[in-house]
């Protein structure tokens, strides 16, 4: 996530699904409301409007409307890159704040055929201890280009040429896992590829039990050590399937399901916030969630307003001074910004509005 230099003081918040140590004072900080690791998270509304927040309850204008909503916002370093709705740019920030925030277009070659929230991924220090490694779904070359400077403006971005990779890849989105490998994959022919640290070559894997090519659309995601695809859009496609042997070979998680017992189509994403739990956001069907407690998907739509339709997921945690840690997920809908504090289960809108983005 974006680096932030300064840590943030927040208000206690009374919330009975997640028990604290009590608070501890030294020198007068109050250990429990002080985070040692800070984070921003932005969304971005339907007129372009982006906020922030630093610790999921207070909000803050980062810069005002330009009437184009975004599909897509990333981080790397102190940088804050977005890709508008269907566009093949990405724009980076200039390292404003408010309605100083200007972003320019840098990398003009984004695989339209990409979608999502992983068309990129930011890896910190995995050049070397300073140095992030910036990932995009490209249609140059064989798919993959890089950035070693956090996206800036006139920095140098390479295309890998690696010959582990197809020469015709068009990918489409990546995933990271807990354990330091990369996944790079082609929603066209289906093909997964992976890096398992920064000198190897890149790999192609198996992909068994995935749906064949050209229906439907699937993006790849991380679940700890694991993998997950989610497929939208197409019904033969519609799903969320797991891999734990690196992308090898894939089951599908049993098909989310109505009460009558129809299933449900219209799955917009998936994440699998901390490796606890996989959760699936739908447009008009709420969101469901699948853990290890459960062999079906569950109805967790607690807290939504009624006819909420759902865009994005995403998920981080706080951790305290005193090591007490707050698992928060947030999904960007038509009625606002929800956050969860017990893994998807229960939703408090936090911003209300129009929202698609969210990262």
């Amino acid at each position: 996530m974006r680096r932030i230099n300064f840590v943030y003081t927040i208000a206690c918040v009374a919330l009975v699904v997640i028990a604290l140590e009590s608070c501890t004072r030294s020198n007068g900080i109050d250990n429990n409301q002080v985070i040692t690791k800070p984070y921003t998270l932005y969304f971005v509304d339907t007129n372009g409007v982006i906020y922030n927040t630093n610790d999921g309850d207070r909000i803050a204008l980062e810069r005002g409307p330009d009437g184009l909503p975004a599909s897509s916002l990333h981080t790397s370093g102190q940088n804050l890159l977005m890709r508008k709705r269907n566009g093949t740019n990405l724009f980076v920030s200039d390292g404003g704040h408010g309605e100083n925030l200007n972003f320019n277009p840098n990398y003009k070659s984004i695989n339209p055929a990409a979608f999502g929230q992983n068309i990129a991924v930011n890896i910190d220090n995995y050049v070397d201890d300073t140095t992030d490694r910036l990932y995009v779904a490209s249609n140059q070359g064989a798919g993959v280009v890089y950035n070693d400077s956090n996206g800036n403006v006139g920095s140098v971005w390479l295309q890998d040429s690696d010959d582990g990779l197809a020469g015709n890849s068009s990918i489409t989105s990546y995933a990271y896992t807990r354990n330091g490998k990369l996944f790079a994959f082609d929603d066209v022919s289906r093909n997964i590829y992976m890096k398992e640290n920064k000198d190897a070559k890149w790999v192609k894997k198996g992909g068994g039990g995935l749906p064949a090519s050209g229906s439907g659309r699937l993006y790849i995601g991380d679940y700890g050590n694991n993998l997950i695809m989610t497929g939208i859009e197409a019904a033969s496609d519609v799903g969320v399937w797991y891999s734990s042997n690196d992308g090898d070979s894939w089951d599908k998680y049993t098909d989310i399901k109505d009460a009558e017992g129809t299933v449900i189509d219209d799955i917009t994403a998936a994440c699998a916030p901390f490796g606890k739990v996989v959760i699936a956001t739908t447009l008009d069907n709420g969101v469901w969630r699948f853990s290890g407690e459960s062999a079906t998907w569950e109805y967790s739509s607690f807290g939504l307003e009624k006819g909420t339709r759902i865009y994005a997921i995403t998920a981080q945690r706080n951790v305290f001074k005193n090591e007490a840690v707050r698992e928060y997920v947030f999904i960007a809908t038509s009625t606002g910004v929800y956050r969860s504090d017990d893994l998807g289960q229960n939703w408090i809108r936090i911003k209300e509005g129009i929202f698609t983005a969210i990262f």
